[in-house]
């Protein structure tokens, strides 16, 4: 038998082997043999730093297994997106679902642990139908299933947490463990079991019957390291297991199975004897976190930290951060010299103790604005504060639009093709009683439904000129427009909507306009954050396209200030909120709008107002042709199956 260990792990991808051996006769015969194999793409497998492991000497090496707090309640879990993930079942654990009734926790339907309120386990292989067997590992291989800890008895249970906390005892190397879990469940690592930065190793975030999910990754040294479960369920079946999977075979074994040894076999322990360890209590911006300003202050805070050393490197290179203390805790924060890049990944190392902390974040992509679109603030027409919007609204009883920009635009603009009629979708909005029909608003907080709020800040007022006795207001679109007073600089800015939006650096729908925010699609009230750079103080011209579909629909328009706070944009109440004129001194004006064409004794009749030269076609695939009618009425044969109509000003 040749065995050969590699000094260090093979590089990803295809590998060459060669072997060459010969007999001992005369001659010798030499044989040579070359194969290839492929190793796993390792390089983004986590990594746990050897400075996790716990001192020596300061765990119980007698007390074999896991300590287990689980909880049942009488509620499903709520608030969440999918109440089925890790997120929510946190909240549960922390005793955060409140009971109206009692004004206290919901109460727990399992019993309580004889260890500080939490059970001792040797092993994590449960189902709430034991001695029925779910998942891998079975009487059959001395690994029968056990009732969830606290269980009463056998039979359904269901919105359950549990967490199972240990000290494991893995070697330098490459590890792969394992969770059979129905629902989902959350594997991590750290110094202490409460650092809000854990490393997290593996996860299946929602529900499914009973099924693995594998996860691999290194040791960086021999030692003894803290490791969490958090597992949890919803209704119907509720098993779980934790394992670790032998490399070359497959084999696997459960953590802490000390009657099944194997030599890939990981023990666990369940008390710690030392004193407790630093622990990041948060750190900002999370590790993952996407669409951050390219000014993103870096800010964590530490516990336990005892006159311990804090190092902090941005992409590699060595900054220096503020420290201080903030009560019991230390409190460490760095704001950048300069701007990240624009759709930058950026890597910070927080090393606190000896301790490191890594967190990669990705800055939003943002430009810098021509000069020239900018104006002196001085051109601002204080006479006209606020937005001009223009609304169009197709009848409830049509099939739900899509929810897109292209869709918005079109149906602005009057092209959009209802496929019953032929003709384009009805506008349901009167004009407004601003200039060219237009609606002029102070501020952009609008809801479709009438006392209805959603989003950031309340008191929503009604979308400009939707029917406020409707039960509900489907398949609008909405142009909003103003100039804005904007600082030299970064500016921060975000929309809440539900749906869809787009902000772009113009008074018009121009296809070439420059666009700064977006978000396409549907989705109930959530925010997106953007932000441009202005070369300049002074007015900048602003359109928020803004859609909605079916069900809920709202939008705020608003911007941040330095310590983050939002502020609506053009807030009277608020004088530090960013000013906004729906026209300049000289300047832009609203742009023309047709009003419906209407039909009598073969004469169609069109009629819009804002100036401009009516234009017709027969396909939008030709071109257009002038009516050579600049006088706001125009009146032909209705001749035509079909005719669009557009004013060019």
């Amino acid at each position: 038998t040749v065995l050969y260990q590699a000094p260090n792990y093979l590089p990803p991808g295809t590998n060459v082997a060669t072997l060459v051996y010969a007999d001992n006769g005369s001659p010798a015969l030499s044989v040579t043999n070359t194969w290839q194999f492929v190793v796993e793409n390792y390089a983004a497998y986590p990594v746990i730093p050897a400075a996790y492991a716990v001192p020596a000497g300061s765990v119980d090496l007698n007390s074999s297994g896991f300590l287990v707090d689980s909880y049942s309640m009488a509620v499903a879990r709520s608030g969440f997106a999918d109440n089925n993930s890790y997120p929510a079942a946190e909240q549960q654990l922390a005793r955060g679902y409140i009971d109206p009734a009692t004004t206290q926790p919901y109460a727990n339907l399992f019993t309580t642990g004889t260890v500080n309120g939490k059970h001792l386990v040797t092993l994590v292989n449960w189902n709430q139908d034991a001695p029925a067997n779910a998942g891998n590992f079975t009487a059959a291989n001395i690994n029968a299933d056990s009732l969830i800890p606290g269980q009463p008895a056998a039979g359904d249970s269901n919105n359950i947490v549990a967490e199972a906390i240990g000290y494991v005892d893995p070697k330098k190397g490459y590890y792969q463990l394992g969770v059979n879990s129905d629902d989902g469940f959350r594997v991590t690592t750290a110094p202490n079991f409460k650092d809000a930065a854990a490393l997290q190793l593996g996860l299946f975030n929602t529900g499914r019957g009973a099924a693995d999910t594998l996860f691999p990754f290194f040791v960086e040294a021999d030692g003894i390291y803290p490791i969490r479960l958090l597992w949890w369920e919803g209704t119907g079946g509720a098993s779980c297991e934790f394992f670790i999977v032998e490399p070359a075979t497959g084999a696997r074994r459960l953590i802490n199975d000390r009657v099944n040894t194997a030599y890939f076999a990981v023990n666990s322990y369940a008390t710690y004897t030392g004193p407790e360890r630093p622990y990041l209590k948060s750190i900002t911006p999370a590790n993952g976190a996407v669409g951050q300003f390219p000014d993103v202050t870096l800010q964590a805070v530490i516990a336990n930290l005892a006159g311990g050393s804090v190092k902090l490197t941005i992409n590699g290179l060595e900054v220096t951060p503020t420290i201080t203390a903030q009560g019991p805790d230390t409190l460490v924060t760095y704001a950048p010299a300069e701007l990240y890049a624009s759709g930058s990944t950026n890597v910070a190392v927080l090393e606190y103790a000896g301790i490191p902390t890594t967190v990669t974040f990705v800055v939003q992509t943002y430009v810098t604005l021509p000069a020239e679109v900018g104006l002196p603030s001085s051109s601002a027409d204080t006479e006209a504060p606020g937005f001009w919007s223009r609304i169009v609204k197709a009848p409830n009883s049509v099939a739900t639009l899509a929810n897109t920009t292209d869709r918005a635009e079109q149906q602005l603009a009057g092209t959009l093709i209802d496929p019953i009629t032929s003709q384009p979708y009805v506008n349901e909005i009167a004009a407004g009683p601003g200039p060219n029909g237009t609606y002029l608003t102070d501020l952009v907080n609008w809801n479709v439904r009438t006392n209805s709020n959603e989003g950031n800040f309340g008191s929503d007022s009604l979308v400009p000129g939707v029917d406020a006795t409707a039960t509900n207001n489907f398949n609008l679109a909405a142009e909003v427009v103003a100039w804005l007073d904007l600082p030299q600089g970064l500016v921060k800015m975000g929309v809440n909507s539900d749906d869809g939006f787009r902000v772009t650096i113009a008074t018009n729908a121009a296809p070439a306009a420059l666009q700064v925010g977006l978000f396409e699609g549907g989705r109930g009230p959530a925010d997106t954050w953007f932000s441009f750079i202005t070369p300049n103080a002074g007015l900048y011209p602003v359109r928020l396209l803004y859609y909605q579909g079916g069900g809920g629909g709202s939008v705020e328009l608003f911007s941040f200030n330095n310590t983050g706070a939002r502020t609506l944009v053009n807030d009277p109440a608020n004088p530090a909120a960013v000013k906004a004129y729906y026209q300049v001194v000289g300047g832009v004006t609203p742009p023309p709008q047709i009003g419906l064409p209407s039909v009598a004794d073969g004469i169609i009749t069109v009629t819009w107002t804002g100036g401009g030269t009516l234009e017709y076609t027969d396909s939008l695939d030709s071109d257009w042709t002038s009516t050579n009618d600049n006088d706001g009425e125009y009146t032909e044969a209705a001749s035509q199956p079909h005719r669009f109509y557009r004013v060019k000003r």
